[in-house]
């Protein structure tokens, strides 16, 4: 089984484990994706726990998202505001996050961002530190009807084979579980991975035989799978 290369995606958890760590800090968040329909609904909520056994800190931004040149990019926003945006809680506290949106009345186009509940790293009276976790959020954020529209092409790249995916709609999609199938190979990417309105993402697979011409693509969308056939030159 081949392994996927995949430069720039980002993770949904990300925790940083720090070096002189006492002990891994915890949290639950819910739900794990989040969306805005203004002026309907204009605005939304979420819920953090903490289920370690010692109080915690979290602070929470907001970062406006887009895909350039196939990377994820991330810069600070106040096209939504959050309240509150730094709490302490203590064991098996619950927390209610609440979003507004304050942007644009009408958008083109779905817009991207990633809510952050980070953890404020603390000292121990045994001089170790919590671990940090960092927790980041997908919000779509839509004023009108949006629909994503994905076009997959494939090519050689040397002994790679790249796999490109093109959004050419106005909304965001979401993909999950993508395996490619050549004979009795099969290379998989469970970790899931979004194309936003107007980007462009390649899936790189090192080291494609040149005798596996004729391949299989299949993924999980919200809207159903996504199953595909290509043959190279």
């Amino acid at each position: 089984m081949k392994k996927l290369s995949l430069p720039g995606l980002l993770l949904t958890l990300l925790v940083t484990a720090l070096p002189t760590a006492a002990h891994a800090a915890s949290l639950n968040v819910a739900p794990l994706s989040l969306q805005l329909t203004p002026p309907a609904a204009p605005t939304t909520q979420f819920n953090v726990v903490n289920t370690d056994s010692v109080a915690s800190e979290y602070r929470v931004e907001i970062m406006a998202w887009r895909q350039v040149n196939g990377e994820d990019t991330y810069e600070p926003t106040r096209d939504v505001v959050i309240n509150p945006a730094r709490v302490t809680l203590q064991p098996g506290q619950r927390q209610l996050f609440r979003l507004g949106w304050k942007g644009p009345v009408d958008l083109a186009a779905e817009k991207m961002y990633r809510v952050y509940v980070t953890q404020v790293p603390q000292a121990t009276a045994a001089t170790g530190v919590v671990s940090a976790l960092r927790f980041g959020l997908p919000l779509a954020v839509s004023t009108r009807s949006v629909q994503p529209q994905v076009k997959w092409t494939a090519q050689r790249r040397g002994n790679d084979l790249l796999l490109q995916v093109t959004n050419s709609g106005t909304g965001h999609v979401r993909f999950s579980n993508l395996k490619v199938t050549a004979n009795s190979s099969v290379a998989d990417l469970p970790i899931p991975y979004y194309v936003l309105p107007g980007a462009t993402r390649t899936i790189v697979l090192p080291n494609w035989e040149p005798q596996r011409r004729e391949f299989r693509l299949t993924t999980g969308t919200a809207t159903g799978t996504v199953d595909e056939t290509f043959t190279l030159p």
